[in-house]
């Protein structure tokens, strides 16, 4: 499925949930916001479970795996703006990889 398909379903899937002018009412800036928190949240995750074993992760205490997390946001936070731009860039990249 290409991204524009995604796209489109995913646009038809809100109209039916959501209705179709919702968006008129939202400040649709935070709530792009909100997603790509998310989103960035989810790659961070992704991230953790590349480097660490499930049954690892599993043995964590909930204190030790917000270390391993803020660890993991803190590399994003000390980039400078070029390499942020190309971290972000890469991300989108990613999400877009995963759609196609």
């Amino acid at each position: 499925m290409t991204l524009k398909e995604v796209l489109i379903n995913k646009h038809l899937y809100g109209q039916e949930k959501y209705g179709e002018f919702t968006f008129l009412e939202k400040d649709m800036r935070k709530e792009a916001h909100d997603e790509l928190v998310d989103a960035i949240n989810y790659l961070t995750y992704s991230e953790i479970k590349k480097d660490f074993k499930a049954r690892e992760i599993k043995s964590w205490t909930k204190e030790k795996l917000n270390t391993v997390f803020i660890e993991y946001i803190s590399k994003i936070e000390q980039e400078d703006e070029v390499s942020r731009r190309l971290i972000l860039s890469n991300m989108c990249k990613t999400l877009c990889f995963y759609h196609s």
